[in-house]
């Protein structure tokens, strides 16, 4: 997901999971739309069904 945009990521898509912020240098993000760039090490918060949520949590960990 690196370098993507979220609407690229198609996180929602793909997870069923929304990103609803992203934490990076300690900051967190919350005002992201689909045009926000996920960059390295940016750590995101989802929400979603407790399944959807723990299978994205293992495949981009």
């Amino acid at each position: 997901m690196e370098d993507q945009t979220l609407a690229q990521a198609q996180v929602r898509e793909q997870m069923n999971c929304t990103v609803v912020a992203v934490e990076r240098n300690s900051r967190v993000l919350a005002d992201i739309g689909a045009d926000f760039r996920i960059e390295r090490g940016d750590q995101l918060v989802v929400a979603g069904p407790d399944d959807a949520v723990t299978q994205f949590s293992e495949q981009v960990s």
